[in-house]
């Protein structure tokens, strides 16, 4: 097998690619996460960026591909799943390219069996589409003259991830001002920025473009600015997404512990003296989305802004690895063993719904058109879009006729962590929560109901 991977066999390949693709069936989730799972559900039944669906960047070339695979399979659970597979198969399969053939079975275990691509493969979200298009830029860019393609590789990036631009720039700027690699990339993009203009409108784009710039910088964005999380505080935040989801310290103690101890050793093999160099634009891109992701991503409450990070690493791991020893060969197969049940526990976990889907259904049991629900805007509006009937109220903007509407409600219901009624004890009260370290985001919700 190892020959297989090292000589790019293509019915091996073939093979993983079925694999991958049949296991997307089972790994598939069928409910609302949070957010921005919804906004881009809804993307896949209407281009709707004045209403969210989904929200800026817009991210053009994901939602139109998410939305013909839905056509395709009439799901789209089953649609972003399967992007999923076809995108992990492609980190798979040009990131070996990146490794010395030597240890190119390294990087083809590590990168099969990653928990946190495991998780996010499922999820209705273009992160790892983009990872897979970072680590085919960086293939064709290190490893062929091919940079027409690259360029249009990098307008791909920019129309489905535009957050992983740090990623571009060592390559970007690494060749001259005669290469074409550039011009590739500025021609697509601008046919590309014509075609959504064409679609929705210039004053629409921009409109919807200035406000969520200037928010995700200096309101919701989640970044150093705009939180109350200082710096010690997203380090903290950072080191325990990177574990937990990054090296699959998620499970109990016993998993635990064989991580550690085949981490440890995988710290003692380390060489620097390599038999190949990891190619310098490599570590450029991993620095300045390491700084990017740190100080401007919401990485306090959405770990996914790490994940490109994760294959890379995984290159540069297993380009440094001086296979000089069996039991060093016996580490990285444990560290995979390890890593494999990892992920098909953590998959199993997933499809547990999230607190705030928990109370969607509940909401849909429970409310009537004429119950109020109280809570922020963003709950009301991942709530709301999922069916349920409700007077929704945000607790932040309430108006004189919305206190008078509370008064004369026969039930209302509060969901999050407010007591709303100083003089009222609920009739009854309900908690909900999910694993945090999955999905930090309204990991518990409390939900509380007044008649």
């Amino acid at each position: 097998m190892i020959e297989w991977i090292t000589t790019k066999n293509s019915l091996f390949y073939m093979g993983v690619f079925v694999l991958l693709g049949v296991l997307s069936v089972p790994n598939a989730i069928h409910y609302i996460e949070d957010p921005d799972s919804l906004r881009f559900a809804m993307a896949t039944r209407e281009f709707a960026p004045e209403r969210g669906w989904p929200h800026f960047p817009l991210y053009p070339l994901f939602v139109m591909i998410s939305q013909g695979f839905t056509k395709l399979f009439g799901s789209f659970a089953y649609a972003f799943s399967f992007i999923g597979a076809i995108s992990h198969f492609v980190i798979i399969y040009f990131g070996v390219d990146l490794v010395p053939s030597k240890n190119r079975w390294i990087a083809f275990l590590l990168l099969l069996v990653t928990p946190m691509i495991w998780i996010m493969s499922s999820r209705y979200m273009p992160d790892l589409m983009g990872t897979a298009i970072v680590i085919a830029m960086y293939r064709y860019g290190l490893k062929s003259d091919q940079k027409l393609l690259v360029g249009v590789l990098m307008s791909a990036l920019l129309l489905v991830r535009l957050s992983y631009f740090p990623l571009m720039i060592p390559l970007l700027f690494n060749w001259s001002k005669r290469d074409r690699t550039r011009w590739a990339m500025a021609l697509s993009s601008l046919v590309a920025v014509i075609i959504l203009t064409l679609t929705i409108g210039w004053d629409v784009l921009w409109e919807i473009g200035m406000k969520q710039t200037q928010g995700h910088f200096t309101d919701f964005g989640g970044t150093l600015n705009s939180t109350s999380f200082g710096v010690l505080d997203r380090l903290e935040r950072f080191f325990h997404y990177w574990t937990y989801n990054a090296l699959g310290w998620n499970s109990d103690w016993i998993v635990l512990s064989a991580a550690a101890m085949v981490l440890t050793g995988l710290v003692l093999s380390f060489s620097f003296k390599s038999i190949e160099k990891v190619n310098h634009r490599i570590w450029w891109g991993i620095l300045l989305y390491l700084i990017w992701a740190f100080f401007f991503q919401n990485v306090v409450y959405k770990f996914r802004h790490l994940l490109p990070l994760i294959p890379l690493l995984i290159i540069v791991l297993s380009t440094k690895i001086n296979l000089n020893h069996w039991w060093k060969n016996s580490i990285i197969v444990a560290l995979s063993l390890c890593w494999g049940v990892i992920s098909f526990l953590g998959a199993g976990l997933h499809q547990q719904p999230t607190a705030i889907s928990q109370i969607a259904v509940q909401l849909k049991e429970e409310a009537t058109k004429e119950t109020v629900v109280i809570s922020s805007k963003l709950l009301n509006f991942t709530v709301e879009n999922q069916g349920v009937e409700a007077q929704f109220l945000d607790l932040e903007e309430l108006s004189a006729s919305d206190y008078q509407m509370i008064q004369e409600a026969e039930k209302v219901i509060c969901i999050g962590d407010f007591q709303f009624f100083e003089d009222r004890e609920p009739d009854h009260e309900l908690q909900f929560k999910h694993n945090e370290w999955s999905n930090p985001m309204w990991a518990e919700l409390n939900y509380k109901v007044y008649q």
